[in-house]
């Protein structure tokens, strides 16, 4: 692994024949983020670069992302979402 690089859980990280996504939480929406990943690392995977729908340039992640976590395959891009809080 990297120093320097974000991780997500390989559950959070969803995969077709050419690409890596997730979903984000903007402003009340899921957001479907198309991940340049690096490797995996057991249970997690290095995330080098983000880039959102529309989006021409690859980002850095900065750890303010909110990452959508549960029924992902039930998410659609622009989808509303409501989040339910829980206690650990």
């Amino acid at each position: 692994m990297h120093p320097q690089t974000w991780t997500l859980p390989n559950a959070l990280v969803q995969r077709n024949d050419e690409s890596a996504f997730c979903y984000l939480l903007e402003n009340g929406s899921a957001v479907r983020t198309a991940l340049r990943l690096e490797a995996r690392a057991g249970p997690v995977v290095e995330v080098l670069k983000k880039r959102a729908r529309g989006e021409v340039r690859w980002r850095d992640m900065t750890g303010e992302e909110k990452v959508l976590q549960g029924n992902a395959g039930a998410l659609t891009d622009g989808a509303r979402v409501e989040i339910a809080l829980t206690k650990e």
